[in-house]
């Protein structure tokens, strides 16, 4: 099976997704403390802006946990599947040798 968007296959794809898995971990929890600033200050505050800090605040919050519950997700998905029972062996394939005397064919 081929990914969409290369010509890798779909085992070898899936090994590459831990790192995206915890990259999308990291900035959903980087929005929903965002989210969480925004409502924080628009309670703290009066004045002008402040129902708009609040319904931003709301909505950042949500879709990133929403978001962040995805991920999970697929994260168990993945972990059920076998995926993550090897470390990150994506260097395999960036320097699969044809020979073992051949170190240009990377």
């Amino acid at each position: 099976m081929l990914l969409l968007l290369g010509n890798k296959p779909h085992s070898e794809s899936m090994q590459n997704m831990k790192f995206l898995l915890d990259l999308a971990y990291a900035v959903e929890l980087l929005a929903v403390g965002l989210g969480v600033a925004f409502l924080i200050w628009g309670y703290r505050n009066q004045g002008v802006g402040i129902a708009l800090a609040k319904v931003t605040g709301y909505f950042i919050a949500i879709l990133a946990v929403i978001d962040l519950l995805c991920s999970c997700a697929f994260g168990f998905k993945y972990w059920n599947d076998g995926h993550f029972n090897s470390p990150y062996p994506a260097w395999k394939a960036m320097f699969k040798q044809s020979s073992p005397d051949d170190v240009t064919n990377f």
